[in-house]
């Protein structure tokens, strides 16, 4: 059944988020994990956290995009003063964030929207009773974020030197789920949001015609030919072209010289992979952005929707390509990717529970693990043949195959790309599948009980809302 996207926006907003002056009794704290809006505005985790400016960057990116669509001033003056309230908590933590993770982009674009919105309206942020926030102010702050080094990172300097050989590497396994995928030697999605954020953050508010604009230009064409070519696995598949593209960083015991002893670089990631589409797309609003000629005129979002036939959205749309038809496929999506070991029914005979074993045990630092061999138990659990299962890592295989709704839903961020029938029917479908209900629309998912990862699907749910008013989107299925 379709939805009316602004309409769920604003009854998440109603009921779940409000000013942000105290928690709605519809989203409470505790062991029903629900989404938590309110925990932004709490100390624990501290303001300075990756997970905690993550999320209010993403609330930011979401509250922006609704105020227009509002269905009355007295929302619009509601939004307002929330925005007002994590600007107050957030703004110079999201400039001074140093760190390499999602936060580094989804905070200042947050920030971004936050000033865009006010700039276009030519008011400043006083709804809150608190400190005023006012548009010199958030230009500060953009400008300081800016000031620091852009391109001066490792990724984007090997990238400038050419030394793409080295830094992903062809997957050699005796195991056919494997051999020959290529994956990154490094993670790719903390670093591509943040710089595709500095991109359309830098031409939005610099301008496009210096050299910056220019060196991130040469930087994304690389990149985007990258992820196809070097960290991707590409596959034509009833006429899609879909990339399947591995988490990417170190593999322990494996060959590989990367100190990061884990063996996520196997397995795609719909979290991990939706933040890259996210990040693509920034950078392809510059591009737009440069080509209405609004550059250093700081365009709200939606003025700015990314050309698709530009290299990042179409490599985007390559990337949401692949979880449409494997979401399709399984009626789920997993946080982190696959194998699923529950559905791929596991036995020492099949080669699974060995595979399984060495998974957990490339998670551990010293390369050992505490899981009994040939074990496929739940923590606490005992097997068919008696073996007690201690879980870690195994764990998550089995929660995320009894859990579809808050994981399938971080595919959510993937409407900042354009591309909405993956969230029209892909994961709509898979939610209903799995969940048993028909009521599968952004509010449900949001405001569920629906797991251990609920308070980061929710997140996403934010992100997607977000992404599909900025681009016009107002049905949803």
């Amino acid at each position: 059944m379709a939805f009316t996207v602004k309409t769920e926006a604003e009854k998440i907003f109603t009921n779940l988020m409000g000013t942000g002056a105290s928690r709605l009794p519809t989203d409470p704290v505790g062991a029903d994990n629900r989404a938590n809006f309110h925990g932004i505005f709490e100390n624990n985790p501290a303001p300075t956290s990756e997970v905690q400016i993550q999320r209010a960057g993403s609330q930011l990116l979401f509250l922006t995009a609704l105020y227009p669509n509002a269905s009355t001033s007295t929302v619009r003056t509601n939004v307002l003063a929330r925005i007002h309230r994590i600007l107050n908590r957030y703004a110079s933590h999201i400039v001074n964030y140093k760190a390499g993770g999602p936060a580094g982009g989804l905070g200042p674009m947050g920030l971004y929207s936050a000033y865009a919105l006010a700039n276009a309206g030519k008011f400043d942020y006083s709804q809150a009773g608190i400190t005023n926030v006012t548009r010199t102010q958030l230009l500060t702050y953009l400008n300081t974020y800016l000031n620091t080094t852009l391109l001066d990172n490792e990724f984007a300097k090997r990238i400038d030197q050419g030394k793409l050989d080295v830094d992903y590497r062809t997957v050699v396994s005796t195991h056919n789920y494997f051999k020959g995928t290529n994956h990154a030697c490094f993670a790719l999605n903390g670093i591509i949001i943040q710089l595709g954020a500095k991109f359309f953050i830098h031409t939005a508010i610099k301008g496009a015609g210096n050299d910056t604009y220019t060196k991130f230009n040469v930087f994304f064409n690389k990149l985007a030919t990258s992820l196809r070519t070097k960290f991707g696995n590409t596959r034509q598949n009833n006429g899609l072209t879909e990339l399947c593209l591995p988490m990417g960083a170190g593999i322990h015991k494996d060959g590989n010289t990367s100190g990061v002893n884990q063996v996520r670089g196997y397995f795609p990631a719909a979290g991990y992979n939706s933040l890259i589409v996210m990040g693509l797309n920034f950078a392809a609003r510059a591009y737009r952005c440069a080509e209405l000629e609004l550059s250093t005129k700081a365009p709200q979002l939606r003025q700015v929707v990314a050309l698709p036939t530009h290299v990042c959205s179409s490599v985007a749309t390559e990337l949401a390509n692949y979880y449409k038809t494997f979401t399709a496929y399984s009626n789920q999506a997993y946080e982190i990717g696959g194998p699923n070991f529950v559905a791929l029914g596991a036995t020492e005979a099949n080669g699974w529970l060995a595979e399984a074993k060495k998974w957990y045990d490339y998670q551990k630092t010293d390369g050992v693990s505490d899981y009994k061999e040939g074990s496929f138990a739940k923590d606490g659990e005992t097997d068919s043949a008696g073996r007690t299962g201690t879980g870690g890592f195994l764990n998550l295989a089995y929660q995320d195959a009894n859990d579809p709704i808050s994981v399938t839903s971080y595919l959510y961020s993937m409407t900042w790309n354009g591309d909405h029938t993956l969230v029209n029917t892909t994961i709509g479908n898979a939610i209903k599948a799995k969940s048993g209900t028909s009521l599968a629309s952004p509010y449900y998912v949001a405001s569920a009980h629906v797991g251990f990862k609920a308070n980061a699907g929710a997140s996403r749910v934010l992100q997607g809302l977000a992404g599909a008013m900025n681009n016009g989107v107002t049905t949803l299925n």
